[in-house]
C-alpha cells in the first residue's frame, strides 16, 4: 500500500501545485486537469451572451476554469488522498465547500436579474446541507447521498429558478466538484484507523496487499 501523502516542505512552484492538486500527480493527470480547466474557460466564453460586458465574461471564464478543472482534480487519486489525509476531518472539508458560497453569491447578485437572493439562499442551503450530510452519514451512504444532492440541485436550478443565462453549466459543475468530487473520500478511507467502514461486509472489503 502506498504511503500517506505528506506536506511538501519547500515553496517551489511544483510544491505549490502539489498542495493544490495533491502530491504525486502524474504528468498525464496534471495535463488532463489543465486541459479540461482551459476548455471550461473556453466554454464559458463561447456561450456568454453577447450583451455581457467584458468583466462578466472574464468572471464567467474564471469560474469555468475553476469548476471544470476542479471536477477532474477532485476525482483523481492524489487529490483524494491529499484532501482526506489523516488529520483533515469534517471541519476542513466543510470549510472548503463553504468557501465556494462566494461563487453562488456572485452568480446570484451579479449574473441573475434583480439580485436573486432566493436563488442564493436555496442553492447555498442545498450545498451546505448536502456536504454536511456526506460528512456524517455512514460511509456506505456517502456516495448515494452525494449523487442525490447533485440531482436535487440540478432539478432546483432547472425548474424552480431556471438556469442562469450563459451559466447553464454552473450549478452542475459546482455541485459535482464539491459533493461528488471533493467530499467523497473514496480510497482515502483505507488510510484511516480501522481501514474501511465496519458496516462493510468482509466479502466487500479490499484484499490486503
Amino acid at each position: 500500500m502506498p504511503t500517506t501523502p505528506t506536506e511538501p516542505e519547500s515553496s517551489s512552484p511544483r510544491d505549490w501545485l502539489a498542495r493544490l492538486i495533491g502530491p504525486g500527480a502524474t504528468p498525464f493527470e496534471i495535463a488532463l486537469q489543465g486541459t479540461v480547466a482551459g476548455l471550461g474557460a473556453l466554454l464559458a466564453i463561447v456561450v456568454a451572451p453577447a450583451e455581457w460586458p467584458l468583466g462578466k465574461t472574464i468572471v464567467a471564464a474564471l469560474f469555468g476554469f475553476d469548476l471544470a478543472g476542479g471536477v477532474v482534480t477532485t476525482t483523481t487519486r492524489p487529490a483524494k488522498l491529499w484532501y482526506h489525509r489523516p488529520g483533515r476531518g469534517a471541519a476542513a472539508h466543510l470549510v472548503f465547500v463553504a468557501a465556494h458560497v462566494v461563487h453562488l453569491a456572485v452568480v446570484a447578485f451579479v449574473f441573475r436579474p434583480g439580485s436573486d437572493a432566493a436563488y442564493f439562499g436555496v442553492l447555498t442551503t442545498l450545498l451546505l446541507v448536502g456536504a454536511t450530510a456526506i460528512e456524517f452519514v455512514p460511509e456506505r451512504l456517502q456516495r448515494p447521498i452525494a449523487a442525490t444532492s447533485w440531482l436535487v440541485a440540478i432539478g432546483v436550478d432547472l425548474s424552480l429558478f431556471a438556469s442562469t443565462p450563459g451559466l447553464e453549466w454552473f450549478v452542475p459543475m459546482l455541485f459535482f466538484k464539491l459533493l461528488i468530487g471533493h467530499s467523497l473520500p473514496e480510497e482515502a478511507r483505507l488510510y484511516r484507523p480501522g481501514g474501511v467502514d465496519e458496516s462493510t461486509s468482509a466479502s466487500q472489503r479490499p484484499a490486503s496487499t
